[in-house]
């Protein structure tokens, strides 16, 4: 349905350990750091990645820029980021009819430091291959702007029911 391309990894990580926090600049609204969100409150932000491997590739972060998934957290406070992950990860695979949903928080010190949880879809039809690790390889769908705030919208209105 929507072409793919190969990103430059390369680029990618030189970015994230010379430019500032692409998360902190999405929460301030920076206009350089466009964002479909998806969910926000007090304290978290919810947006589709910019560079997805499959249709309907979320983030769900922290406002506050915390770098350690465990040990920036209060446990109730780890808790309650927990459940927007499940909210917005129930949202992802009932919108896109995924087979099933992975969550990873991947990050280093070095660059993109801000903890934040992939919600990562399946689809139905993905070869065996292709799944697991295989789907977080550097060939991204290419989502027109429209399509991709379509999909912030229909997951907007499915969170309200969860």
């Amino acid at each position: 349905m929507y072409e793919r391309y190969q990103l430059d990894i390369d680029e990618l990580l030189e970015r994230g350990r010379t430019e500032p926090c692409f998360i902190c600049h999405i929460v301030a609204r920076h206009p350089d750091y466009p964002a479909h969100i998806v969910y926000e409150d007090a304290t978290t932000v919810a947006f589709l990645d910019k560079y997805p491997p499959e249709y309907g590739w979320t983030l769900v972060a922290p406002r506050e820029h915390c770098e350690q998934i465990t040990g920036d957290f209060a446990l109730d406070e780890h808790l309650e980021l927990q459940r927007i992950v499940y909210r917005v990860s129930e949202s992802v695979r009932q919108e896109v009819g995924a087979e099933r949903i992975y969550l990873c928080s991947f990050g280093r010190n070095q660059g993109n430091a801000h903890v934040h949880w992939y919600v990562a879809p399946v689809p139905q039809d993905k070869p065996f291959l292709e799944q697991e690790p295989g789907i977080f390889n550097s060939n991204i769908l290419r989502i027109p702007e429209e399509d991709q705030a379509s999909l912030a919208t229909r997951l907007q209105s499915r969170l309200q029911d969860l």
